[in-house]
C-alpha cells in the first residue's frame, strides 16, 4: 500500500471510515484508490462508492456519525443531486479532506480488493470508471493516470474494460476522438521533457569527455568517448528540436496505442 501518495490526515480519515459500519457498502474508488495501489502520483481526496440499490443508504446516519467523529463538517459542499453527496471533513476549517460519497450507475464488475483494511475498486474496475470519465470529456488527471496505467494495459483493453462494464453507454469512436483531442498537449509535453533529458545528459557526458581529454589521463582509467559525427547529429537535432516538434502530429505520436 502506496500511503506516501496521501496525507496524514486522510490517510487516518480513510481508515476510519473503511471500520465503520456506516460505511460498509462503499468501497474507494477513483485517483486515490489508484495512487494506493500504484503509488503513481499524490492524492487529495476520498471518494467512495456503493452499487448498493438506490435509496438503500440513510444518509441523515451517515451525517451523524461524520459530526460525532470529526471537529469540523461542511455539509453545505455539495448538495444531494439524486446520487450522492459531498462534504469537507477534518479537525477544523484549514485542515479537512473533501469527502465524496456516490451510488454509481452501474454495478461493479469485481468484489473489492481490501488491502490493510482498505476496501478499494480493483484496478479493472478502476480503468473502466477512468475511460468513463473521459468519455465524459474528462481531466487532466484522468488522462494522466490512464496513461500511467499503459505498461499495464492497451489502449486496446482500456476500452474492452469500459464496454464491459458500461454495456448500455458504451461508444468507442467518441472515446478515441476525445483522447486524441485531450491527449495531444501531454504527449508532446513528455517528448519535449525526454528531449531535454537527453540534452543534459550529452551535455554532462561532453563535459566529462572534455575534462578528461585536456587533462593527464592515469592509467587504466576510465575514457569516455563519443563518435564526433554522433556528437554532431544529436547537436543538430537538438538546436532544431523546436521546428521538430511543431511538425509532430498527435496522430503519429500515438498510432501506436491507438
Amino acid at each position: 500500500m502506496h500511503w506516501q501518495t496521501v496525507n496524514e490526515l486522510l490517510r487516518k480519515t480513510l481508515v476510519l471510515l473503511m471500520n465503520s459500519t456506516e460505511f460498509d457498502e462503499f468501497r474507494l474508488v477513483g485517483g486515490t484508490a489508484l495512487s494506493l495501489q500504484l503509488g503513481h502520483r499524490l492524492s487529495v481526496d476520498i471518494d467512495l462508492f456503493t452499487d448498493a440499490d438506490y435509496g438503500s443508504i440513510d444518509f441523515k446516519i451517515i451525517e451523524d456519525f461524520l459530526d460525532a467523529n470529526f471537529g469540523y463538517v461542511d455539509k453545505g459542499f455539495g448538495t444531494i443531486t439524486g446520487m450522492g453527496k459531498s462534504y469537507l471533513v477534518g479537525e477544523d476549517r484549514e485542515n479537512t479532506v473533501k469527502l465524496d460519497l456516490f451510488y454509481t450507475t452501474d454495478p461493479f464488475m469485481e468484489p473489492p480488493l481490501l488491502i490493510e483494511e482498505i476496501r478499494m475498486a480493483t484496478l479493472d474496475e478502476i480503468i473502466a470508471m477512468k475511460v468513463d470519465v473521459v468519455q465524459r470529456t474528462g481531466r487532466k488527471k484522468d488522462f494522466y493516470d490512464l496513461y500511467d496505467v499503459l505498461p499495464r494495459y492497451s489502449i486496446k483493453e482500456m476500452i474492452a474494460l469500459h464496454k464491459r462494464r458500461y454495456q448500455y453507454s458504451h461508444d468507442e469512436a467518441l472515446i478515441r476522438e476525445i483522447s486524441k483531442i485531450s491527449l495531444k498537449p501531454m504527449m508532446i509535453l513528455i517528448l519535449f521533457a525526454c528531449v531535454v533529458i537527453i540534452g543534459i545528459l550529452l551535455k554532462k557526458t561532453l563535459l566529462v569527455q572534455s575534462t578528461m581529454n585536456s587533462s593527464p589521463t592515469p592509467r587504466h582509467s576510465l575514457k569516455i568517448k563519443m563518435p564526433s559525427k554522433l556528437v554532431s547529429l544529436v547537436n543538430i537535432k537538438l538546436l532544431h528540436s523546436a521546428k521538430i516538434f511543431k511538425r509532430i502530429t498527435f496522430r503519429k505520436i500515438t498510432k501506436m496505442y491507438l
